[in-house]
């Protein structure tokens, strides 16, 4: 039970807790009860954006401030520490077949940002998903490779593969499609249905390629 008295007398045994930035700045509460609040928030799960779940980002400090209207009163300053930013997600799916290097290369160039995304493969070892790959890590950035795996799930395990990679989000996905793939256009057409940004690039057949040389 905390004394009771004038607050000044009740800090001589209780630490006050002073949140010092942040959205909640300018608040003060006693460090016992604070913690709780955070626990509280931390057993329930809320979401960031659920106003109990802010209290969560408070630590303590080793600053002391005076408390603006009681004289001789100090609280120890919290301060707001934002979680960093999860690294954006750049899904890339493409057919086996997929040769233009130029075209992928300018593709990625454009979602490079800062470089800190992450580059989601189906890790094929040819095709779109291989130049890919071979691009990002060039440059220095990080591949989330996904292997279908044929020996447990069969003709199944690229779809099953392609959805678990929709499943875990991204900001962008990127379709390099060719020989009218029929994996790399599920994947695309996955990612589309789940409000992706998805932007398919396209590669002449070989027979086009060659109707279109005749013409010329």
């Amino acid at each position: 039970m905390r004394p009771t008295g004038s607050l000044a007398e009740q800090a001589q045994v209780g630490e006050l807790a002073a949140l010092v930035d942040g959205p909640q700045a300018l608040r003060w509460f006693w460090r016992e009860d604070l913690e709780q609040m955070q626990a509280a928030a931390q057993r329930r799960g809320h979401p960031p954006e659920h106003p109990a779940a802010v209290y969560r980002l408070y630590r303590p400090t080793q600053e002391w401030i005076a408390h603006p209207t009681e004289p001789g009163v100090h609280g120890r300053a919290w301060r707001h520490h934002q979680p960093p930013a999860a690294p954006r997600r750049v899904l890339v799916t493409g057919s086996r077949t997929w040769t233009d290097t130029g075209t992928i290369r300018d593709a990625l160039a454009s979602v490079w940002g800062d470089g800190a995304a992450v580059l989601v493969s189906g890790a094929c070892p040819r095709g779109a998903d291989r130049l890919a790959e071979a691009c990002w890590t060039r440059w220095g950035g990080r591949v989330e490779r996904h292997r279908a795996d044929w020996d447990r799930h069969g003709r199944a395990a690229g779809y099953r593969r392609n959805t678990a990679m929709v499943n875990r989000g991204a900001e962008v996905c990127l379709a390099f499609l060719r020989d009218n793939s029929r994996g790399a256009s599920h994947t695309a057409a996955l990612a589309e249905a789940a409000g992706i940004p998805t932007h398919r690039h396209t590669e002449p057949t070989q027979e086009g390629m060659s109707h279109r040389w005749a013409r010329s």
